[in-house]
């Protein structure tokens, strides 16, 4: 067989260095690692980083690029995925999402017309992690920095791809189009079993996007196009919940009292009402109270893991699609009263606070030395928490401590 590395001649020559006196340091060989973890690994596996770079090492001196490329021309189909990660890697070859693909469609094309198709004969593991390096592929494509447009543009010239010639990279449909393919490879590796990490990132942008169209995902249970993507999605959202849960479950010392979630912070109040909750999309009995938006602010790093799991904000030019598209290509019927476009914002979501209900009491603690609980409360109904905090630092700084009776 004359596989499609062959023709392009493709050739390439790396330098390698003494890493820690047994393993080979190939340029870019931590993102090879990390392109094999996310593509080829279920992400539920606990992957030892250490041992897969010295694995990666060894296999990647043993079998250069040259000599991998040789067994895809001879038909030997691992080699096409093994070639697709150098190409997504850019370790070993020259940085190329769309010769990633080029390889990639002998086993998930059928239609791809250069050549044979052997996706109906390989072995269904393989095909999985076949479908699930073209998503990431396709991801690339839809995140791709504007100084590498150009690049991309020529590869797909090169490598002469139906599905990518039929839409140029500088088309307004062209990040469109290419998330569509990303979200269809990572359905297909849901179908086949394997979820590897990128195609939970594919899910997540899947959620997203819908949210920026305004969309009840709840539906995409059913939807004809990407059910199986979705059902992997929510099952990971079940399992991330689970685990906050878990790390929630301690012993209050004062169950009455609701404290701020902001790490640090030390306000608290005996109403949870006196504090304003999250309004994003996790679960009621996960939402974090804060005492202001500062403190919002400081804890959404820790907090985003939970309210938006997997979320890379607004997709550029996919989030402002019209509703009527979006619901298209999700394969699901608008359930809105007129069908008219989507009132919701295309910007990224970002929780905002619930309006703060007067009248409830906050408290916070004071360090003194001296006291029998080390510590005096402050307890107010009119002042803010940032003034709460100011009294409290400055009641801290040396030279105003208080002296109790």
């Amino acid at each position: 067989m004359s596989g499609p590395s062959t023709r392009l001649g493709e050739r390439a020559c790396v330098t390698t260095v003494e890493l820690d006196g047994n393993t080979l340091f190939f340029p870019g060989l931590d993102i090879y690692v990390g392109t094999r973890v996310a593509c080829l690994f279920d992400y539920l596996d606990n992957t030892d980083y250490k041992k897969e770079t010295k694995y990666s090492s060894k296999y990647l001196s043993e079998n250069p690029s040259d000599k991998v490329m040789a067994r895809a021309a001879g038909g030997d189909l691992e080699a096409f995925v093994e070639v697709a990660i150098r190409y997504l890697s850019g370790c070993g070859m020259n940085k190329s999402p769309e010769g990633a693909l080029y390889q990639l469609d002998v086993l998930t094309n059928p239609n791809h017309g250069q050549g044979p198709y052997f996706g109906d004969t390989a072995p269904r593991e393989l095909k999985a992690k076949a479908h699930s390096c073209a998503a990431q592929a396709y991801l690339n494509k839809v995140f791709i920095p504007p100084a590498e447009r150009a690049s991309l543009a020529a590869d797909e010239r090169r490598f002469t791809r139906r599905d990518s010639l039929r839409v140029g990279i500088n088309e307004p449909a062209a990040r469109f189009t290419n998330f569509s393919n990303a979200l269809e490879h990572a359905n297909e590796n849901a179908k086949l079993g394997l979820v590897s990490p990128a195609v939970l990132t594919a899910g997540f942008l899947l959620r997203d996007f819908g949210d920026a169209a305004g969309i009840d995902l709840s539906q995409m249970t059913r939807s004809r196009r990407f059910g199986p993507l979705w059902q992997t999605v929510t099952r990971r959202l079940d399992e991330l919940y689970a685990e906050e849960r878990i790390k929630q479950i301690k012993i209050a010392k004062n169950p009455a009292a609701y404290a701020c979630a902001a790490e640090g912070c030390g306000i608290r109040a005996e109403e949870r009402a006196a504090l304003r909750k999250c309004a994003g999309r996790c679960p009621p009995d996960l939402k974090p109270h804060y005492c202001s938006p500062e403190c919002q602010k400081k804890d959404w790093l820790r907090h985003k893991a939970v309210c938006k799991p997997g979320s890379k904000g607004r997709i550029p030019g996919v989030s402002d699609q019209p509703k009527a598209v979006a619901l298209g290509l999700l394969g699901i019927e608008d359930t809105s009263n007129n069908g008219g476009p989507s009132t919701a914002e295309s910007t990224e979501y970002k929780p905002q606070l619930h309006a703060l209900p007067p009248g409830p009491a906050r408290t916070i603690d004071i360090p003194t030395p001296g006291t029998s609980r080390g510590y005096i409360s402050v307890t107010s109904n009119t002042l803010e928490a940032g003034m709460m905090k100011y009294i409290r630092e400055e009641m801290m700084k040396p030279g105003n401590e208080q002296t109790p009776p």
